[in-house]
């Protein structure tokens, strides 16, 4: 009985918020103890997840990540020795001489936590009985608000966790435009990490699911009346993990999350006129959050895959253009635009159909508009002219022909081996320059127009932005 009111309980008592501190603390063990003691590990994440208070089931998904992680990565681990040392009798060995005693880098011996079987067992099991009944469920029912924000936590502690238990789905390899060099191939092995491709019970990969979902997600809450601002803030800590290939340390988002996490508010009525200011102010301050934690995960998307930000090029396009745009999503693209530098770091092509928009768009009179446009009018006046490229020197030619004499030309690099192909890549090259330079002066002339709008808005509305400011 008390059990069952503890776990239906929106706020715990000191008592309980003991037991679910020290819980906590017990899952934060190692992979050792997770697999030798794995029924009662379970059993305390299914007692935390299943609670409805948000710190219970917060330390359940703080467990169910640190499982996740131990088990399925390769990390420096020193409990073993440090255990080792500490169960040994004082006679035979004293902390304070050992903790005063000068090591040499050579005599160090690093132990590595390495994945095995028997934890890519526990792994499944985890994942059967937390991550793939909570996504079912969100996927095909549809549960209120509270139920969404505990579901999207275990989710994004499962995906965060076990990074590396979810393959990439199959994608063919993109061609850049700006090089002649074969792609980089992902599927090189790394010794350093482990890696599972571990499926849903349908045998579909997850990671599309999760996209699915997200999106499912993302749609339902710009036509909810309720305010979903944190289960939005939780997919932008996931989105980063949902196409990320590296593998780094997954923990590097949850400060930032945790604290905007703590500085939400939300809103269970939609906004009407008789609401005081203070309602608005604070409707507007969460907005204001969830859109910077989004630009956020974007920007990091950016400075990892350089070409996603022509990917996203089209869209913005259509907000700054469209006679369906509104003034906030014009804000939003021009915000987007100008702290990626689209307008000025974008390949040529990109840039001229950009700055062709930027002419194009209206609602350029009002400030707060007005003032993103400017700056991106500044990115590009700031422009400067590319180096010039050693395309004749001479010494220069000389050695990178020795140099591609000796290389292996096997693979990317096959269509390499006619002798003839070093002058076909130079008529390539050459031809490119000629229209690279016919884009420059198209570019140049839209610049001068662009330049010549923020000069002529600034003439026209100086006393319309004295008003405002």
């Amino acid at each position: 009985m008390v059990e069952t009111e503890m776990m239906n309980a929106e706020e715990l008592d000191a008592s309980a918020s003991w037991f679910v501190s020290l819980a906590a603390s017990l899952l934060g063990t190692t992979s050792e103890n997770y697999i030798q003691h794995k029924g009662i590990c379970i059993e305390m994440i299914h007692l935390l997840v299943s609670c409805t208070s948000k710190v219970a089931y917060n330390s359940g998904a703080v467990g169910l990540w640190n499982s996740l992680y131990t088990l399925s990565r390769v990390y420096p681990e020193n409990t073993d020795y440090r255990n080792r040392k500490l169960s040994r009798p004082l006679h035979e060995w004293v902390p304070l001489r050992e903790w005063a005693r000068l090591y040499r880098l050579e005599d160090v011996k690093m132990a590595w936590n390495v994945p095995n079987e028997k934890g890519k067992a526990v792994i499944q099991e985890l994942l059967k009985k937390f991550f793939f009944p909570v996504m079912d469920m969100v996927r095909t029912t549809h549960v209120d608000r509270e139920t969404m924000k505990k579901s999207f936590t275990i989710m994004s502690a499962v995906l965060t966790g076990g990074a590396t238990c979810f393959s990439l789905p199959p994608s063919p390899l993109f061609q850049c435009p700006n090089s002649m060099l074969p792609w980089f191939n992902a599927n090189i092995p790394n010794s350093a990490v482990f890696k599972l491709d571990m499926r849903h019970p349908s045998g579909k990969n997850v990671r599309e699911m999760l996209a699915d979902l997200i999106e499912e997600t993302i749609n339902r809450a710009e036509t909810s009346e309720r305010d979903l601002s944190q289960v939005l803030v939780t997919i932008c800590s996931m989105l980063h993990y949902l196409i990320h290939t590296n593998y780094i340390d997954s923990s590097e988002l949850a400060s930032a999350v945790e604290t905007q996490s703590e500085i939400f508010t939300y809103m269970t009525d939609p906004v009407h006129k008789m609401y005081p200011i203070y309602v608005y102010e604070s409707m507007a301050y969460v907005c204001h959050m969830v859109r910077a934690a989004a630009q956020t995960e974007l920007f990091l998307v950016f400075a990892e895959y350089t070409l996603a930000r022509e990917a996203v090029l089209d869209n913005l396009i259509a907000a700054l253009t469209s006679e369906n745009t509104n003034k906030a999503k014009i804000r939003g693209a021009l915000n987007v635009i100008s702290k990626s530098k689209l307008a000025v770091s974008s390949s040529t092509p990109a840039r001229i159909k950009l700055w062709r928009s930027l002419l194009e768009m209206k609602d350029v009179d009002v400030p707060s508009i007005l003032e993103v446009y400017e700056e991106i009018g500044t990115q590009i006046g700031q422009m400067q002219k590319p180096a010039l490229k050693h395309h004749k020197c001479k010494t220069l030619t000389e050695f990178c022909e020795k140099m591609f004499t000796k290389l292996q030309k096997a693979g990317e690099w096959s269509k390499f081996k006619s002798q003839n192909s070093i002058e076909l890549t130079r008529k390539m090259q050459e031809q490119k320059r000629k229209n690279n330079k016919k884009a420059i002066l198209l570019g140049n002339t839209i610049f001068c127009e662009i330049i010549d709008e923020i000069v002529w808005m600034h003439k026209g509305r100086r006393i319309d932005l004295a008003y405002f400011r």
